[in-house]
């Protein structure tokens, strides 16, 4: 939603999203990084659900035994995922570095 007010770029600080989020207000308790600072046009030809656009800071043990950290994708899903390496290999995959602005 907030891209497609925005000519489609993401939002670079979960302030600027807060509007959107009138049914879970932000607290002291939401800690997130946003890893896409892009805009919907960078990601023409890959899927927005294969992207992470929003990560929580921490991780928590999954009932498995293994790491667990929140991710939000550019489709607007999340996804709760599980890592054996500090979420390297996922991440890899997952996060899109954008081009630097000139």
């Amino acid at each position: 939603m907030y891209a497609l007010d925005h000519q489609d770029r993401f939002p670079s600080s979960l302030d600027q999203v807060a509007k959107y989020l009138r049914d879970y207000p932000l607290s002291g308790t939401n800690q997130f990084d946003i890893v896409y600072r892009g805009s919907l046009n960078e990601l023409k030809g890959i899927p927005r659900g294969a992207v992470a656009v929003i990560r929580d800071r921490q991780t928590f043990i999954a009932p498995s035994g293994k790491q667990a950290r929140v991710y939000c994708m550019a489709d607007g899903s999340s996804q709760i995922i599980e890592s054996d390496d500090d979420f390297k290999a996922w991440e890899a995959e997952h996060i899109i570095s954008t081009p630097a602005r000139q």
